[in-house]
């Protein structure tokens, strides 16, 4: 499993309860969804090593991703 932290700006969706795991690296355009049912699109990902304490990791930060999230867009005037 990969740890995640999900982020959006879109105040309606800042107290959502989003995924903190995910078996896999989410692609942009991926379809993340909270546990209300909630539902946003991937447009970022970044990859980061954590401080020592924000896993309680004694070797050091370990590595995750910081998963931004935002309603889709494609451009074409789509939803």
């Amino acid at each position: 499993m990969i740890r995640v932290q999900c982020r959006t700006n879109i105040d309606d969706y800042k107290g959502k309860d989003w995924p903190t795991k995910m078996i896999c690296r989410p692609l942009k355009g991926d379809s993340v969804q909270a546990s209300c049912g909630a539902r946003l699109h991937v447009v970022g990902i970044t990859h980061i090593v954590a401080p020592n304490d924000r896993w309680n990791s004694e070797d050091g930060g370990k590595p995750y991703l910081i998963v931004e999230l935002h309603k889709y867009y494609d451009g074409l005037g789509g939803g």
